[in-house]
């Protein structure tokens, strides 16, 4: 379903967020006090303003009233995060996500009232950490609660067994949501206990991060 988004502070991480969300089909207006930053992502958002988010006028002036989610990508000026944060809850804005690099900042962001806090750099380092050590895993979810959806490559071990021979979740308490062939990837497969995994196959898996890890240790 489209939303409404707006994403405030147009550095590496927000003209990212801007572009992909663009991509997605959805509207967004990016907000920055640089010029030079909306002027190189303009072409890729429904809006781009320059302004101070810190001031609640500027965002009355944007339409933060009217949006479904906004974005706080600061990264340096925490002060700026706060504030904005605060305006943007005083507007009634359905979801305010701010970014936090470091705990502390994260609940100071929560103790004011932030839907939801990211750390770009932490889970940047979980899924690098994850890449190299656990190679066949190829993408990585955290869900919260310790919980991961992860995409992963079985190894030589699970080729030509099927899923009902397997027993993952009665095994490794880990359950496939779905298939998908490396040949056709854009088709998702729904699994059926009499299928099998082979070398061109990819599995979305989900389950406690430790039960994850334990089936990655049987491919050494």
């Amino acid at each position: 379903m489209k939303k409404r988004f707006l994403v405030i502070g147009i550095g590496r991480l927000g003209s990212s967020l801007v572009r992909n969300l663009h991509l997605e089909g959805q509207e967004v207006i990016a907000l920055d006090n640089d010029e030079k930053h909306i002027e190189m992502i303009k072409g890729d958002c429904s809006l781009a303003v320059v302004g101070d988010s810190q001031d609640i006028d500027v965002l009355k002036e944007v339409g933060a009233e009217k949006v479904d989610v906004a974005i706080i990508c600061m990264g340096t000026y925490f002060e700026a995060a706060v504030l904005t944060t605060t305006n943007l809850l005083e507007l009634k804005v359905p979801t305010v996500a701010a970014r936090a690099s470091s705990r502390q900042k994260a609940q100071i962001l929560r103790s004011v009232g932030a839907h939801q806090v990211f750390f770009v750099e932490e889970e940047m380092g979980k899924v690098l950490a994850q890449q190299f050590s656990r190679p066949a895993i190829l993408h990585a979810m955290d869900l919260g609660y310790d919980l991961r959806l992860v995409e992963w490559s079985p190894a030589p071990w699970a080729w030509g067994r099927s899923l009902e021979e397997l027993q993952l979740p009665q095994k490794y308490r880990v359950q496939i949501v779905a298939l998908r062939d490396t040949k056709n990837p854009k088709e998702i497969i729904f699994p059926r206990s009499n299928m099998t995994l082979g070398r061109d196959t990819l599995a979305l898996l989900m389950g406690n991060d430790r039960d994850l890890q334990r089936l990655q240790e049987i491919e050494s």
